[in-house]
């Protein structure tokens, strides 16, 4: 296995302790990660963290999934959408990792749902869509992943 898919697998297992309720600085983190792994796996967890609402708020705009996302699979949209959106990653090289990120970690049939979705994304970086709930407040909340 790569170092960077290292890490991102460390993203993912740290996510996912978040979502079981454990707190950002009581989070495990892997011996084997250099100071830049480290630093570069507490920037995702909290950026992805602190701006769930409105990732999840994408992902479900381009998902189209009616019954839900399973969590794992959530949590590698929420990594490559945040690598997209919010660091303006190379649409190619997210989608390529996060489509082998669902192969490796939730399951092989996943892959062409990351696909499908992140690449939606990619395609629209230039015109997202905004949160028309009707509620100016909580249209605001949702872009700015504040609670309303």
């Amino acid at each position: 296995m790569m170092r960077a898919d290292h890490v991102r697998d460390a993203m993912l297992h740290q996510l996912l302790q978040l979502e079981s309720g454990s707190y950002l600085r009581a989070l495990e983190v892997p011996a084997d990660l250099s100071p830049s792994e480290r630093r570069r796996l507490t920037e995702y967890v909290g950026g992805i963290t602190r701006q769930r609402r409105w990732l999840d708020f994408v992902i479900d705009h381009f998902s189209n999934a009616r019954s839900g996302i399973e969590i794992r699979l959530r949590l590698v949209l929420r990594i490559g959408t945040y690598e997209l959106v919010e660091l303006e990653s190379p649409p190619h090289a997210v989608v390529d990792a996060s489509v082998e990120q669902a192969k490796r970690r939730v399951r092989k049939n996943a892959a062409g749902f990351a696909n499908a979705v992140l690449r939606q994304i990619g395609r629209h970086l230039e015109d997202l869509p905004r949160p028309r709930t009707g509620h100016t407040a909580e249209d605001l909340a949702i872009q700015y992943s504040h609670p309303t």
